[in-house]
């Protein structure tokens, strides 16, 4: 995979993104998201941690905002 981006999170979870979707290490273990988990695009270039804790994500597809479990993508369409 090739590395964009990486965002530590407070609770010591680790995003990386990159081209092929994120990683993501919670608890010590890695788990892949993909385009068809509804992030947004299958390239991640960007990471950002919100003040209320969610995460937003700049991706080849649009902006997305991960909160409460679930992806919103927003986009041109």
């Amino acid at each position: 995979m090739l590395t964009n981006c990486v965002l530590e999170l407070p609770d010591d979870d680790v995003w990386v993104g990159g081209m092929g979707g994120l990683w993501i290490r919670h608890d010590g273990r890695w788990r892949h998201v993909g385009a068809a988990d509804g992030i947004p695009g299958r390239t991640i270039y960007s990471l950002a941690l919100a003040p209320d804790g969610s995460v937003w994500a700049g991706g080849a597809t649009g902006v997305g905002h991960y909160a409460s479990g679930a992806w919103d993508v927003y986009n041109r369409d």
